[in-house]
């Protein structure tokens, strides 16, 4: 026990003057001022390449907790339940043959698949052959297929939807026998994710990082070289691109934030990429200006 306290003491103390500067770099990287990013070119590339690498590692971290506390493993595993017993529930004289991009069925009505998910049911997919597309917005279903055409919802609550001719999916005889051999397939997977929900999200962490530091270092770069062509071509204003670049590790800070708020609760995010770059591209302008420029014109 002694031990232990004396080794949480011994890290607090080997840590905490860097977690201290990590703090105060990210608190005055937030809002681009002249005070602050005077001092950046002097500090050198790497002490901001390491800012950057940790901000996003931690950032990373956050929202891969976020991720794991919606989508939690109790909360999949009903959802699997949910879907497993809806396909127990198909009708054992319900038969649907796709032919040549045409369906049909020995229902003369249209088929509902319900889910129980907690203490609601909701809809996930609607067979009506002889609905048209906007149907799906009537039934309120995730999935309609029509007699041509597979319809999927976008985002739930949202009249977008993606339409999918059914040639896609080739000839199919689908009845009560191929949806248990489906249903078993969905089980043997619900069980997989339960046994290696912790071993998905180190996955899923890692890949984030991966995927995002490549892509945030590719906008920084391309958003560098924008503004420092502006400064040159436009503005008359000389300075080193290695500077430029530096000062946009720390000047989009506030707008990663901004882009991982958005991307985490907006149902629609096809905008959010050319609008992070717009607004990054905005910070590094103020920033460099604030950087070069107003130090000078005040010293």
């Amino acid at each position: 026990m002694l031990l232990n306290i004396l080794f949480c003491y011994l890290m607090i103390k080997l840590t905490m003057p860097k977690v201290k500067t990590f703090f105060h770099i990210l608190l005055n990287s937030f809002i681009p001022n002249n005070q602050y990013y005077k001092k950046i070119p002097h500090t050198g590339l790497s002490f901001s390449l390491r800012y950057f690498l940790v901000f996003i590692f931690l950032a990373n971290l956050i929202y891969t907790g976020f991720l794991v506390n919606r989508y939690k493993s109790w909360k999949l595993n009903n959802y699997f339940e949910g879907f497993i017993q809806g396909l127990e529930k198909y009708p054992d004289n319900l038969n649907i043959y796709l032919k040549q991009g045409v369906l049909k069925t020995n229902y003369n009505r249209p088929y509902f698949m319900w889910v129980k998910q907690g203490d609601k049911k909701i809809l996930p997919l609607v067979i009506d052959e002889s609905a048209d597309s906007e149907r799906i917005n009537q039934y309120f279903s995730s999935l309609l297929i029509t007699g041509r055409k597979l319809i999927v919802r976008k985002h739930q609550g949202n009249a977008d939807y993606l339409v999918l001719p059914l040639e896609y999916f080739g000839n199919q005889n689908i009845n009560k026998s191929k949806i248990a051999q489906f249903r078993n397939k969905i089980a043997a997977l619900a069980s997989f994710i339960g046994r290696w929900h912790f071993i998905g999200v180190i996955i899923f962490y890692i890949y984030i990082n991966i995927s995002l530091l490549i892509k945030l270092f590719i906008y920084s770069f391309i958003a560098s070289l924008l503004i420092y062509l502006i400064f040159l071509l436009i503005m008359r204003k000389k300075h080193r691109f290695k500077y430029v670049w530096q000062i946009s590790l720390h000047s989009s800070t506030l707008p990663i934030v901004i882009y991982y708020l958005l991307f985490s609760c907006c149902k629609s995010t096809g905008y959010l990429s050319p609008a992070f770059f717009f607004v990054e591209c905005l910070f590094l302008f103020v920033a460099v200006y604030e950087a070069f420029y107003k130090a000078r014109k005040y010293s």
